[in-house]
């Protein structure tokens, strides 16, 4: 879960905010119009630019500090979900869908990425207090300032999973399967019902991303964790290495 930041992971994510604002926008300009297309171009582009604007600022540092490679893994998991959420924006820029239909989807998305969320953030807050904390306690005596952060990071165990709010997880294992469906039938009708194409890769897309999105807000507990022991040992913990 602790690798350092490296080039694969810088230029994997510049490949990715490129593909999504790429295939946004032609998916946009195909079911809308050119002005369309070029509004979704401008909106995408500065979110993507800002975003790896942070993960180059914080790509050096992260070699180092713990608490700015936890940062710049938080800014690689929003490239994720961006890339994923590029599949599922454009119906907010198509005109033939009303306004009611799109203030749906919306919510839709913003509790299944909220969910996820404050998912990934409640079970990093849980393995903490079962394994983190006493292997956190056990390196400081070892080895003080020097931690081997990789090695707690193992002992949580942290895991995610594809996560639907009141959706039990016997049954969210099926639909998973489902979505995938829906995602490859959408992908083969994108010339025949563009618009039925866009809804069944798009909706699966945002329950991805709602995967991806646990990593968020697993590293956003672990950078504030991180932030408030370097507070209470009174030093900086170094960046460690996966083993």
């Amino acid at each position: 879960m602790m690798p350092k930041p490296t080039p694969q992971t810088l230029i994997l994510s510049a490949g990715m905010f490129i593909a999504c604002i790429a295939i946004g926008t032609l998916i946009t300009l195909k079911l809308t119009d050119s002005d369309s297309a070029k509004s979704y171009l401008w909106f995408t582009s500065i979110i993507s630019i800002l975003a790896f604007s942070l993960l180059i600022k914080k790509y050096k540092s992260g070699q180092i500090n713990l608490y700015d490679q936890l940062l710049y893994f938080c800014f690689y998991g929003f490239c994720m979900v961006w890339f994923f959420l590029s599949l599922f924006l454009p119906i907010f820029w198509m005109k033939n869908i009303d306004m009611t239909t799109k203030i749906i989807l919306g919510c839709f998305s913003i509790i299944v990425l909220t969910s996820n969320f404050s998912l990934g953030f409640s079970e990093a807050r849980k393995k903490w207090a079962l394994f983190g904390r006493s292997a956190f306690e056990q390196e400081c005596e070892k080895y003080g300032q020097k931690i081997n952060w990789a090695k707690i990071a193992k002992k949580m165990r942290i895991n995610i999973t594809i996560h639907l709010p009141g959706v039990p997880k016997r049954v969210m294992d099926i639909i998973s399967i489902l979505m995938i469906g829906f995602m490859i039938i959408g992908l083969n009708l994108r010339t025949a019902m563009p618009v039925f194409s866009v809804f069944a890769w798009g909706i699966p897309a945002t329950v991805f991303a709602g995967c991806l999105i646990q990593l968020m807000g697993t590293y956003l507990f672990l950078i504030k964790l991180v932030r408030r022991l370097e507070t209470e040992k009174s030093f900086s913990i170094q960046a460690g290495s996966e083993e």
